[in-house]
């Protein structure tokens, strides 16, 4: 999410990023990146969980998105005897589906 975030910018894009934050991913590294991003003016940061629908539609009732890219994937492994078989939980299934975010092909 931070390097495409980092080019919407430099292309002269307002960027919001929504975050949990949680740790997946080392949170010291997501504060990092974090601190990058929001030098910029045309940044907005929202912790938010997208799972959580009330809170999308906070999200979503205060903004207007002309392109919304939902990268929320958090892969876990899966299969049976040591398999190295990868399967996915998403929230972007859920998501699209509770909120009809509207998208540009």
């Amino acid at each position: 999410g931070y390097h495409l975030c980092e080019r919407l910018l430099q292309r002269g894009d307002t960027v919001v990023g929504l975050d949990n934050m949680n740790n997946y991913y080392d949170v010291r590294l997501k504060e990092a990146w974090l601190a990058r991003l929001q030098s910029n003016p045309w940044f907005t940061f929202i912790k938010q969980d997208i799972a959580d629908r009330e809170g999308m539609e906070d999200v979503l009732a205060g903004h207007t998105f002309d392109v919304v890219v939902n990268l929320g994937l958090r892969p876990r492994r899966g299969g049976t005897g040591g398999s190295s078989i990868f399967t996915h939980e998403s929230p972007r299934i859920r998501g699209r589906e509770h909120y009809r975010i509207p998208q540009r092909a």
